[in-house]
């Protein structure tokens, strides 16, 4: 499988640099992208082709008749946040209902039908909506066809981001012209370094917290509480290895990709952690969420249940699950006590003096990696109540 991958991409970069014409290249690389999709099902090939062609139809619509736009926009708006929502959340919502309502009286377990969530729908609903705000913002003009279906399958970034903006994808569409040596070196650069990280270190994490974390209760505590901290290294190394390699695949096709991660193990406190761990996403929820929504005439309780919400939203958008949920709800708990802090020491500069000095700086290093860990790994690694109930009371009690 690795050298179909391997010997697919060199044919790929030898075809679209040395024998497509310029023109053609963008058409190319989409037909690359539908491709590489169809390798994981072809029908999610033909659905994202249908899928994207409605979508696109829709968009011309709201350029061409000006009359309509805003019923056109928010119902457009509507569609894809609800779709996106039934798809991805359907099984959450039944789960929290089950549990709630099993907690009053005895329910008996119902099957449900599966759902099937297509590879990469949430990278590319969040390119959607995007691109459909920018357009009824008059940001975003006239564009084909072949280059908006290839901002959202490009397939370096398809699967796992980063969430490029069309603007910036779209202007060096126009400007790729001739290969660049350096270019092509820093990608393959960019690509050792993330096969390094995912395939070495993450996998090696991988083995040995997920041994330790399934039965906490066959090893001692120092181990386990090591464990915890290992599995948000082996998050960080396979998410950020997976990225390193999107950057370096974009790179040698032309496109400079945005970075995702910021040396978030190294930050200082929970909110600046947040701000340089998949940033792509954290600046589009920032821009599209929390600035309309909380940040325009804000007082300090719509600032702090605009920061909570943005946090439980950004870890629900990773995941669907009760895990997911309690994650984000304990990081965003955590977040707001954090601004509240923030706030205390505006008030007492005795405090913020005291909290500026450079000795205190790894020990908020460590303190904001260990609250991390634990919400994170904990609860992204127990799969059931009662793991999770093993694992807090090796830890802790």
């Amino acid at each position: 499988m690795i050298l179909f991958i391997v010997l697919s991409l060199f044919l790929v970069f030898i075809a679209y640099w040395y024998l497509i014409p310029h023109k053609k290249r963008n058409l190319f690389l989409l037909i690359c992208s539908l491709g590489f999709i169809a390798i994981f099902n072809l029908a999610y090939s033909l659905y994202y082709l249908v899928f994207i062609s409605l979508v696109y139809i829709t968009i011309l619509a709201i350029k061409e008749r000006p009359d309509l736009k805003r019923p056109i926009f928010i119902t457009l708006l509507i569609f894809l946040i609800s779709i996106f929502c039934f798809l991805k959340y359907f099984r959450l919502f039944f789960d929290l209902s089950y549990l709630l309502l099993s907690s009053f009286t005895h329910l008996t377990p119902i099957k449900l039908p599966v759902i099937i969530f297509p590879l990469g729908f949430s990278f590319v609903i969040f390119r959607l909506l995007h691109y459909i705000i920018e357009v009824n913002r008059n940001k975003i003009q006239d564009t084909s066809f072949v280059d908006f279906a290839l901002y959202l399958t490009f397939f370096p970034t398809f699967l796992a981001g980063p969430l490029e903006r069309f603007p910036d994808f779209y202007r060096q569409a126009k400007e790729i012209a001739l290969p660049d040596t350096n270019m092509f070196c820093y990608g393959l650069w960019r690509i050792l370094l993330g096969i390094v990280k995912k395939c070495l270190i993450a996998d090696m994490l991988f083995a040995w917290t997920i041994a330790v974390l399934a039965s906490p209760g066959s090893y001692s505590r120092l181990i386990v509480i090591g464990a915890v901290y290992g599995a948000m290294i082996r998050l960080y190394m396979d998410f950020s290895g997976y990225t390193d390699i999107a950057i370096g695949v974009s790179r040698l096709f032309g496109y400079k990709i945005v970075e995702n991660f910021n040396r978030p193990l190294l930050q200082k406190n929970i909110a600046l952690f947040w701000r340089n761990w998949h940033i792509s996403l954290y600046t589009w929820i920032r821009d599209y969420f929390y600035l309309p929504l909380f940040a325009y005439r804000a007082s300090i309780l719509k600032l702090y249940l605009g920061s909570f919400l943005t946090m439980a939203l950004f870890m629900l958008w990773h995941g669907s699950s009760i895990n997911f949920l309690v994650s984000g709800i304990i990081n965003g708990l955590g977040l707001v006590i954090w601004l509240g802090f923030q706030d205390l020491q505006k008030k007492i500069p005795s405090l913020r003096n005291f909290l500026k000095s450079s000795y205190l700086t790894p020990l908020s290093i460590f303190l904001t990696f260990t609250y991390v860990s634990f919400v994170t790994g904990i609860f992204f690694s127990a799969k059931d109540s009662n793991q999770l109930k093993a694992l807090l009371t090796k830890i802790f009690l």
